[in-house]
């Protein structure tokens, strides 16, 4: 395991304080803004009810989340109350109008200030035995 690499894709992930979820399915392709929490490499995310991505996400897990130094692939469900984490600043408030999100990222893409891609961190690969 290159833990270089892993501390390089946490970092980045836990400066980010908003980020694009797009994702596709029934609903057609959806991209909106929304605001995140990273814990390690989960990403977290408060969608509204009312959001064609809960939709979408009943047909198809997969998602793709941007942000200004990175983008990330990845799988997503919608948790339950009880599943969300201890300790997450989200859930302090946690909505009734709104769903968290668990995103389990596997491929990150770092980039530069200029936005050019610089390197791409397959995490699957980062947590083979």
């Amino acid at each position: 395991m290159l833990l270089h690499l892993r501390r390089r894709v946490e970092e980045r992930l836990a400066h980010t304080r908003r980020a694009l979820l797009s994702t596709c399915g029934p609903a057609n392709i959806q991209t909106d803004d929304f605001e995140c929490e990273a814990r390690g490499f989960q990403l977290y995310m408060r969608v509204p009810l009312s959001s064609d991505h809960l939709f979408n996400l009943e047909a198809s897990r997969e998602v793709v989340v941007t942000a200004a130094t990175w983008k990330a692939r990845g799988l997503a469900r919608v948790l339950d109350k009880a599943d969300v984490p201890r300790g997450l600043m989200m859930s302090a408030e946690f909505a009734p109008w709104t769903a968290l999100i668990e995103i389990r990222p596997t491929r990150v893409q770092l980039s530069n200030a200029d936005g050019c891609i610089t390197e791409t961190i397959d995490l699957n690969e980062l947590n083979a035995p």
